[in-house]
């Protein structure tokens, strides 16, 4: 049997076995973001299109900063200690086509990394622990204590679960929500 016809039937198997298992996609609000995959290869190209310009100018500085976008917004999230590279790091998303809003949460002190990191997995366990959050894959890091959670929920209800869940994570002192409600 050609190597083709081999993959098909494995492919085949594949997705029978699933629809057996009684695997189906989130409808739209019940506890996905709604967002289709073709927004999300649009923001993923855009993130990847402002971490590329970053990483040209300094790698150290851009390894320091996640950078993440949900429609047409960029966040910049993370722990760059040069001054310079985090106003070219804004001024890069802002000039990136596609980009209509940038917001930057920098924090220079280093001394918490540690345990900031820490207390980020913790809060993403958290998010991802909670059944009504799972699905929506939030984005979540920690800088000084501060939890700071970007992403897509369906509703204001799921953001404001979203910021109790990460409130109630030991360690974060206070959390900054940049959830974005669906359409």
């Amino acid at each position: 049997m050609p190597v083709s016809c081999r993959l098909f039937l494995v492919c085949a198997l594949l997705v029978l076995a699933l629809c057996c298992l009684g695997f189906t996609y989130p409808k739209p609000g019940e506890g996905d973001s709604g967002r289709s995959l073709n927004a999300m290869s649009k923001d993923q190209a855009l993130a990847n299109a402002i971490k590329g310009k970053l990483l040209d100018k300094d790698k150290t500085q851009a390894l320091k900063v996640r950078v993440a976008c949900f429609d047409g917004r960029a966040f910049l999230v993370g722990r760059p200690s040069d001054l310079g590279f985090q106003s070219f790091a804004v001024n890069a998303a802002r000039e990136t086509k596609g980009v209509q809003q940038v917001t930057a949460v920098f924090q220079e002190d280093p001394s918490s990394e540690e345990k900031d990191q820490e207390i980020a997995a913790r809060l993403r366990t958290a998010l991802a622990a909670d059944p009504a959050l799972e699905s929506l894959h939030l984005e979540a890091e920690v800088l000084d204590g501060v939890a700071v959670l970007l992403g897509r929920v369906p509703n204001p209800r799921a953001g404001r679960q979203a910021e109790a869940a990460a409130k109630s994570v030991a360690g974060v002192k206070r959390v900054r929500s940049f959830l974005i409600p669906g359409k």
